[in-house]
């Protein structure tokens, strides 16, 4: 990518465990990056891995430490929590304050990106935690125009308030 001038978001699509019941975790119906023994230890070791390796990269933009987490609609078990309830904030926000760090212990350089997967409302305001160089995400599948312009009122409220990049 850096030879051709192409920036790249390196994206934890497939946590261990699984960061929801999602398919696009590598594997349907676990989400247990949250409450699976050693799998949050393994996410850690594995972005200060991966941050230690690219720390001096140009090419890298970012990294998004988690991909659509508690992305569980369809799924039932007890760990299929609702997107924006207080379980998943909860869990979500805990492993993303983990992993941040993992990354800041060897990367203070390159922007980290934390996606509310469907809203702005579940993620933490990035002053409160100390969290610097911060990109906020949301992943839109919606087609209806109202909720379009509601979620992109979202994230300029986001941007705004927390001075924070959004996408």
């Amino acid at each position: 990518c850096g030879k051709h001038g192409i920036y790249v978001i390196l994206d934890m699509h497939g946590a261990p465990g699984g960061q929801s019941m999602n398919h696009s975790t590598g594997k349907a119906g676990r989400n247990l990056l949250y409450t699976g023994g050693s799998n949050m230890t393994t996410a850690e070791l594995l972005w200060s891995t991966i941050a230690e390796r690219y720390k001096d990269e140009p090419a890298v933009a970012a990294y998004d430490l988690l991909n659509e987490p508690q992305n569980n609609g369809g799924y039932i078990g007890p760990t299929a929590w609702d997107a924006e309830s207080e379980n998943a904030v909860t869990h979500t926000n805990a492993a993303y304050d983990r992993l941040y760090k993992a990354v800041r212990g060897v990367d203070t350089a390159h922007m980290i990106s934390f996606e509310g997967v469907w809203s702005t409302s579940v993620l933490p305001d990035p002053a409160e935690y100390g969290y610097e160089n911060m990109l906020y995400q949301l992943h839109l599948y919606d087609t209806e125009k109202g909720m379009i312009n509601y979620r992109l009122k979202e994230l300029r409220t986001a941007r705004k308030e927390w001075k924070t990049a959004v996408i």
